[in-house]
């Protein structure tokens, strides 16, 4: 698959269930990331990755699924205007 194809799949998750959020947010970024030359961009998505990780899974208006649904965005800007 393409980013741009990651990046649609993410875009359509923030509308489910915080688990399925969570769970996709963390695919997209390992998929990802190999596909990327770029070592800052990399390095980047990796830490995305990392902060991703660290939450636990939370419940729909929760202040972890806030903060799942803020890297999520944050994820999303940057494979707008970084990756495609």
């Amino acid at each position: 698959m393409t980013i741009k194809e990651y990046y649609s799949q993410l875009k359509t998750a923030d509308d489910l269930m915080s688990n399925h959020l969570h769970n996709k947010l963390s695919s997209v970024l390992r998929n990802i990331i190999p596909l990327v030359k770029d070592s800052e961009q990399k390095k980047e998505l990796k830490d995305f990755y990392k902060r991703c990780e660290e939450l636990p899974f939370a419940n729909k208006g929760s202040e972890e699924y806030i903060e799942v649904r803020k890297i999520t965005y944050e994820v999303l800007e940057f494979i707008e205007e970084n990756l495609i």
